[in-house]
């Protein structure tokens, strides 16, 4: 995929940061026609004949980086780290950004107040879960006065 053709190109990319290796694809649901950019980064050197085991993320842009640089630093030392090579995939939004907050919002939770799917009940917008089901009384709070 021609990255040329994306206008908003990750600051992560830049050749100065070391992150050889690591790819980016904008794509677009089918549905609802949101766009997801995904990173992948693999290891360098052949891939083992069964594929690459793979950690899958969310927060991409933020995410991806830190990852990278510590699968790096920890894969090759595997009886002391307990960890291998692998594939990272991290799933995030086509910004600069770290994160697109409102986005992220609804792809990983209604914001307060909200529901999802939209069109779901109404939740109650105050107070948490137990106190609205589980009420306290002034008493039970209290004691006898």
């Amino acid at each position: 995929m021609d990255q040329s053709a994306f206008p908003a190109v990750p600051a992560i990319l830049a050749e100065e940061t070391g992150h050889a290796g690591l790819r980016w694809f904008d794509i677009a649901d089918r549905a609802s026609g949101a766009v997801r950019r995904v990173f992948l980064w693999l290891p360098p050197g052949e891939m083992p004949e069964a594929g690459w085991p793979a950690l899958f993320m969310t927060d991409g842009n933020a995410v991806i980086a830190t990852t990278i640089d510590a699968m790096r630093a920890q894969a090759p030392y595997p009886s002391g780290t307990n960890l291998g090579q692998g594939a990272l995939v991290a799933i995030g939004y086509p910004t600069e950004d770290a994160y697109d907050p409102f986005r992220r919002s609804w792809d990983l939770g209604p914001p307060p107040g909200a529901t999802y799917p939209p069109s779901g009940p109404a939740r109650p917008r105050s107070g948490p879960a137990v106190g609205r089901n589980w009420p306290a009384s002034s008493f039970r709070i209290s004691g006898p006065s």
